[in-house]
């Protein structure tokens, strides 16, 4: 979605406007009485580093439209995300970047960002073959993914407002399949970074998945579910994202493409 979408910040009718207006105050009275020491309070703190990445106004609405434009129910969501973002230490983990993580598996290429797709959406990969289950803690795996997440946020460029995510299930075996993980991951999608999903193509998922797909869509929102697709082959592939988006690096070292099998007697410039 875009700046120019209804209902988002470039496209506000009257009633919606109001409604911002009311979310403002109602958040900053949530986070202090006192509206003068909102920025010193330490939730207040956590709002206004969320502020850094965008426009304040554009961060509001994404909750408010993730709570339908109930604006006490868009409340309660930002306060539990300003209190996950603080005790989760967000912050921490931005100002110190890569040395608050395994280098190791933060440079191993099973996730990254890389180009746009068709409609101007910064693109996120992940293989998940590359996870194994157990081969690193769970709190560092998931400190990646965070920083992972919180540096996509920076790669959407006005009007742009949400990203795509590719995920490749080529090669997933037993020891890939981590539950935990999945559903730390769809819960801080959907409860911590909302509206920040703008398409999910799951791509080289083998006919086992639909076992594992089962369970997890019970874990995800409808709105959230209906933003994914799963891509059958190559050309249904490049409806989404242009082919000449992918660079020779690419082709060389990462294997998505390269398992739709055909891929490699394409010509990608």
């Amino acid at each position: 979605m875009t700046a120019n979408d209804q209902g988002h910040v470039d496209n506000l009718d009257r009633n919606q406007r109001d409604l911002l207006k009311s979310y403002w105050l109602a958040l900053t009275s949530a986070i202090n009485e006192d509206s003068s020491k909102v920025i010193e309070s330490t939730l207040g703190e956590e709002l206004f580093h969320l502020f850094a990445a965008d426009n304040p106004d554009v961060i509001l609405l994404r909750w408010l439209r993730a709570r339908k434009w109930q604006v006490s129910s868009a409340v309660e969501m930002m306060m539990d995300t300003l209190n996950w973002r603080h005790d989760w230490g967000v912050r921490k983990l931005m100002n110190r970047g890569e040395d608050e993580l395994n280098i190791e598996e933060w440079s191993s290429g099973k996730f990254y960002h890389m180009g746009k797709d068709k409609i101007g959406r910064p693109v996120s990969y992940v293989h998940a073959e590359g996870h194994i289950r157990g081969e690193y803690p769970i709190e560092a795996t998931e400190k990646c993914l965070i920083l992972f997440m919180e540096l996509g946020r920076d790669f959407a460029e006005y009007p742009v407002e949400d990203g795509t995510i590719i995920l490749d299930m080529g090669n997933v075996g037993l020891k890939n399949l981590d539950y935990q993980y999945i559903k730390f991951m769809i819960n801080a999608t959907q409860n911590y970074y909302p509206e920040c999903l703008g398409l999910a193509l799951i791509v080289n998922a083998p006919w086992t998945f639909s076992t594992v797909w089962n369970v997890i869509r019970r874990w995800l929102d409808p709105v959230v579910e209906s933003k994914i697709r799963f891509v059958k082959n190559i050309n249904e592939l490049t409806d989404y994202i242009d082919p000449v988006a992918f660079h020779s690096d690419y082709k060389e070292n990462m294997r998505i493409l390269n398992t739709f099998h055909r891929v490699k007697k394409m010509k990608f410039v």
